[in-house]
């Protein structure tokens, strides 16, 4: 026991220890993207998407909308946002 608050509960002394972590990774799942949204968008370019909660775990193609477009993978670039060239 390691005290016991003035409404009379009593707290227990807990000794919390890490048992360790597990780095998860996952492909997701295609992303369809319109037309008209995709501005900015080519080969090679970093795209950052977002896609409605549920659909991340769906095994069909889902929806996105792309929030950024950067010239490369290194993001130092930023071409687009949200649809909108920069």
């Amino acid at each position: 026991m390691h005290r016991v608050e003035p409404d009379g509960r009593v707290v227990y002394r807990t000794n919390c220890r890490s048992s360790g972590k597990k780095k998860k990774t996952y492909t997701p799942n295609p992303t369809q993207v319109y037309e008209w949204d995709a501005v900015g968008i080519k080969p090679n370019s970093f795209v950052i998407v977002q896609v409605p909660t549920m659909a991340i775990h769906a095994k069909t193609l889902t929806g996105g909308y792309p929030v950024a477009v950067y010239k490369t993978k290194q993001r130092k670039h930023l071409v687009a946002m949200y649809g909108f060239l920069l």
